[in-house]
């Protein structure tokens, strides 16, 4: 049986407590080491559905000796946002405690403290791994968002794979990965069907999967190691929409990723054969996020997972007040030319909100490099 460890939050109040669960497979140190968390945005649950349909295959595995590297798993990886509600519905996105943080935002950028770390040393695999996890040892942990940030970087800054499951609106199911990794995330959009794959050519800052990723890209050029390879593979995983919660879905997304794991080598076996195709690949630059100009209601024109062109409609939005509502309608038009994979469950667009987005696979002028789709 895996090992169970809890992490006990600061309490924020007298007679309160939170706590942090992982479960550890194989063996201490042994490599090649998978961290993978669910629902970091505490209201985006077809990852907790996965963790849940994950465990009893990692269960299985780990009773017949198949754990050959380390696998740790957090099924509920945001019980401070878990416990956010607000007039009946759960809030987990932004920190109620710190209003306004998104809890996949502003996780901190290790390169500079790893640097100092490791002057004097030859910066290889070994050493930065090493340095990393001294780093992370000297964040600050006065706090419970500060406990909690640095009990899940403890488990996943050493790891080859990371893996942060979240969820869209409503969405096709898609991932958010590194150019010089492409083989790999493209092959684990195909283990979990994932037809849109997002690339970038360094992680932007800020985010969870960068916060892992993102030193050993900066530390090439901070050291001036122009062969330190990107050991760490850290990607963020978006499962569909959040309404997209069921056994059916769970047991699927929790083969798919047991697939991948087996295929990686850190789960001994026959990973059988991988069920999808790889999807469409191309630039986070690519991705046109519509905005909403008005206010008003959406009707939407098209659905998930149509092709569309630079110039097509994806959107009206109707004007309830209008002298003519069947008319006062502004249309939201799309610059890329792609696959329209995402749009929000919000049916009233405010001016200036992110509505869906488009994937395209050439890069937009109006997009700003390095820069997440919306926070």
């Amino acid at each position: 049986m895996p090992r169970r460890e809890t992490i006990a939050l600061p309490s924020l109040a007298p007679g309160t407590s939170r706590t942090v669960t992982a479960f550890h497979y194989g063996t201490r140190g042994a490599r090649p080491k998978a961290y993978i968390h669910a629902s970091l945005h505490a209201d985006e649950l077809p990852g907790m559905m996965c963790a849940a349909h994950l465990r009893p295959l990692l269960d299985k595995a780990e009773a017949e000796g198949r754990i050959t590297g380390e696998i740790i798993l957090v099924p509920v990886a945001n019980p401070i946002g878990l416990a956010q509600t607000l007039n009946g519905h759960p809030m987990g996105r932004f920190a109620f405690e710190d209003p306004g943080t998104n809890f996949n935002r502003d996780w901190p950028d290790l390169t500079e403290a790893c640097a100092t770390l490791l002057q004097g040393a030859t910066p290889t695999v070994e050493t930065v791994r090493a340095a990393l996890k001294s780093a992370v040892a000297e964040l600050p942990d006065a706090t419970e968002n500060e406990v909690h940030r640095k009990t899940l970087l403890t488990w996943s800054i050493d790891a080859d794979y990371v893996l942060d499951m979240h969820c869209d609106g409503e969405s096709l199911a898609h991932i958010y990965g590194l150019d010089e990794q492409e083989a790999d995330v493209a092959d684990l959009a195909a283990w979990i069907g994932a037809p849109v794959v997002l690339m970038e050519n360094f992680g932007s800052k800020g985010s969870f999967d960068a916060c892992n990723s993102g030193p050993w890209q900066y530390l090439r050029d901070r050291l001036g190691v122009l062969n330190l390879p990107a050991a760490c593979f850290a990607v963020t995983v978006e499962f569909r929409g959040q309404a997209d919660v069921s056994d059916t879905l769970g047991a699927a997304d929790a083969a798919g990723v047991f697939g991948f794991l087996t295929a990686r080598g850190i789960i001994s076996g026959d990973a059988g054969k991988r069920p999808n195709t790889v999807g469409g690949i191309g630039p986070l630059d690519g991705t046109d996020v519509l905005k909403a100009s008005r206010s008003g209601v959406v009707a939407w024109q098209i659905d998930l997972g149509s092709h569309v062109k630079a110039g097509d409609v994806i959107a009206e939005i109707i004007d309830p007040l209008a002298d003519d509502p069947t008319n006062a309608r502004t249309p939201v038009v799309t610059q890329a030319s792609g696959v329209f994979f995402a749009r929000t469950p919000d049916r009233l667009a405010r001016p200036g909100c992110s509505l869906g987005k488009v994937f395209g696979k050439v890069p937009l002028t109006h997009r700003k490099t390095g820069t997440l789709l919306e926070n």
